[in-house]
């Protein structure tokens, strides 16, 4: 969970930024303080769908936009390779996944 609220807060940021808003004038807009905003685009505030939806419509954005995620140009090598392997792990029969889990097994049992 504390990545997808580390990347949703980097979305915010990203997006206040270029919009050329302060985190301040985002807050007024949203109806919360700058701390507040600090807090989300830092990923150390549990954020709500509620906020979420405040955040977005002040941006004037669709909130899904906040949850994309381009590999190319905001990932690190390693988010890159984590993110193929779930997306293979999530694509592969259940047979094949439970080979894979008792490799895991071996491995880390030793």
């Amino acid at each position: 969970m504390e990545l997808v609220l580390q990347h949703i807060g980097k979305m915010i940021r990203e997006i206040r930024k270029a919009q050329g808003l302060s985190q301040e004038q985002l807050a007024e807009k949203v109806g919360t303080k700058h701390t507040d905003i600090g807090k989300l685009e830092r990923g150390e505030r549990n954020v709500t769908l509620k906020t979420l939806e405040k955040v977005a419509s002040s941006l004037e954005i669709e909130v899904y936009k906040l949850f994309e995620y381009d590999i190319q140009e905001k990932s690190t090598e390693k988010e890159y390779l984590i993110n193929r392997i779930n997306q293979s792990l999530i694509d592969m029969p259940e047979s094949d996944l439970r080979k894979v889990l008792s490799i895991l097994n071996i491995i880390y049992n030793e």
